[in-house]
């Protein structure tokens, strides 16, 4: 997979573009384009070095406020709370 364009909505600080282009490049590492959703068995199986990719590019632009293993911070500190880390990250809007 080319990351190339993910990187530069990234260095551009484009976070909402980055953030729907990541999803795009997610569901096309699995196949799961045209269904546009991801099941657990792809999320289980997704490729290490996709992952981790996405979540360099992530880090490194955003200074280390954004990025997968940030979120598994926020979560751990939250002791697991789903619902208190969907606030503290602003996925839930009251």
């Amino acid at each position: 997979m080319d990351y190339s364009q993910l990187g530069q909505f990234l260095a551009a600080g484009r976070w909402q573009e980055a953030d729907e282009y990541t999803w795009l490049v997610m569901l096309i590492v699995v196949d799961r384009e045209a269904e546009g959703w991801l099941r657990l068995e792809d999320i289980e199986n997704f490729p290490c070095a996709d992952l981790q990719t996405i979540d360099q590019l992530w880090t490194e632009y955003s200074g280390g406020r954004f990025g997968f293993n940030v979120q598994r911070q926020i979560l751990s500190s939250l002791e697991n709370n789903y619902m208190d880390f969907c606030d503290r990250v602003g996925w839930r809007q009251w």
